[in-house]
């Protein structure tokens, strides 16, 4: 099997809000594009006002006859333009990376055009098209030709793993080196890392989540504080992990909850208003200290660069 197609394909924000979409949901429905097949990459492109990439999701799923009862489907403004997609086909995508302030400005309408010598697009890209040439050249520059993709800890926990890969990057974590490189990283290496890391991670916490105390084995992740699409050199790092219940990782990763520079519970009341019983589950830990693990304690400096990505972001 050749490797996926990475396709440039734009969404109208006043149309579909698929910011907010995939902030709350890991998988959306797309109206189906022919060309577009099963394991390709989107590159997803939200028009003006916002005029930039801000998603790199996965085709997981083609031939959807009725989209009724998906909740992306709520996020529809324009309820008549969906009406008129309904009798089309739908395609499935799952969010494998949102891109950062400064990779949204790399690859901003700007941007894109000044790759028009070179394939680029013209001045308000809509529809599809297939990532080559400029475009292809400046999406490898700002975001490396091979990005960082399953940025969910919860999912890479259960993706495939290389028994071997694992105990390769063990070994080399028990050795202080926290480095994973996407360059040599094979398809596999997302999962053993994250199966290394885990293992490390939990067991400083005795396997209890530091907010919940929950100790079940399935609803326990261990959560990258930097994440892991961030930066290479802390990917295996146990003071870039804390372990957490899959509720609170995924308040975590959703700026719904954030961790202090100071290990401490911070609940962004902001994003739970339109959920009175999350926010009645999570107002209590407001405040609280994280439980102490019995070493590789959270590094204040992880914890300050993600506070101040999180805080800098939409609430």
């Amino acid at each position: 099997m050749g490797s996926p197609t990475p396709w440039l394909v734009s969404n109208n924000v006043n149309l579909f809000d698929a910011e907010s979409a995939l902030r709350d949901h890991p998988y959306v429905l797309w109206s189906q594009s022919p060309g577009i097949q099963v394991g390709d990459l989107v590159y997803l492109y939200a028009t003006k006002p916002v005029g930039s990439v801000t998603h790199v999701l996965t085709v997981i799923e083609r031939d959807i006859m009725d989209p009724t009862g998906d909740p992306s489907i709520e996020y529809w403004h324009d309820r008549a333009a969906l009406a008129r997609r309904e009798a089309r086909l739908w395609m499935r995508i799952r969010l494998e990376r949102m891109l950062t302030q400064s990779e949204r400005e790399g690859l901003s309408l700007a941007e894109l055009r000044v790759a028009k010598h070179s394939d680029g697009v013209g001045d308000n890209f809509q529809g599809r098209r297939k990532i080559t040439g400029g475009i292809r050249e400046l999406v490898d520059r700002v975001l490396g030709p091979r990005p960082s993709l399953i940025d969910d800890d919860a999912r890479a926990e259960h993706a495939p793993a290389d028994p071997v890969e694992v105990a390769t990057l063990a070994a080399r974590l028990i050795a202080g080196d926290y480095t994973v490189q996407d360059t040599y990283a094979t398809a596999k290496t997302r999962g053993s890392a994250q199966r290394a890391f885990a293992d490390a991670v939990k067991t400083n916490y005795e396997r209890r989540c530091a907010v919940t105390g929950i100790t079940s084995h399935d609803f326990l992740v261990a959560s990258h504080i930097v994440p892991w699409s961030t930066d290479e050199t802390t990917r295996l790092d146990p003071a870039n992990g804390v372990c957490l219940s899959t509720l609170i990782d995924r308040a975590f990763d959703t700026g719904r909850l954030h961790l202090t520079p100071d290990a401490t519970v911070e609940i962004n009341h902001s994003r739970l208003t339109e959920d009175p019983a999350l926010a009645e589950m999570l107002t209590p830990f407001d405040g609280q200290p994280l439980r102490k693990p019995t070493k590789a304690a959270p590094a204040r400096a992880h914890l300050e660069r993600r506070y101040a990505a999180d805080t800098k972001s939409p609430s």
